[in-house]
């Protein structure tokens, strides 16, 4: 049932804003009413909660990770702490998606580039 969930990655299509240049065209079926992943990219993703406080069971660099409007719980050292952890999950090129109302700032700005309202890209 796991998997069915997976391929099925649905979205109103409402929700979606346009993809970067990387990834436009890759993977996303658009219909009247959604959006999916196609089956080649719905196989290898994954959505997952974690505490974003303690250590991340995650062991491999991401070329992208959504964390949207979670920073706004927690306090300015904590948020940049936050950022500087999500950007060293990137892979060079990467992207993270952000909330309309959070910033990067601290070491992870050196790290980020703003390539769009709320997207930003590991450097090289």
């Amino acid at each position: 049932m796991r998997s069915k969930r997976r391929q099925r990655r649905a979205t109103k299509a409402r929700r979606w804003r346009p993809f970067p240049k990387p990834f436009a065209g890759t993977g996303a079926r658009t219909g009247a009413r959604r959006r999916r992943l196609t089956p080649r990219y719905g196989t290898w993703s994954g959505f997952a909660g974690s505490n974003l406080l303690r250590a991340w069971p995650f062991k491999t660099l991401f070329d992208v990770i959504f964390c949207r409007n979670v920073m706004i719980y927690f306090d300015q050292p904590t948020k940049e702490q936050l950022v500087l952890r999500l950007a060293q999950q990137l892979q060079p090129g990467a992207y993270l998606y952000i909330g309309h109302s959070e910033r990067v700032s601290g070491e992870a700005a050196d790290m980020l580039e703003l390539v769009g309202p709320t997207v930003y890209r590991r450097r090289d």
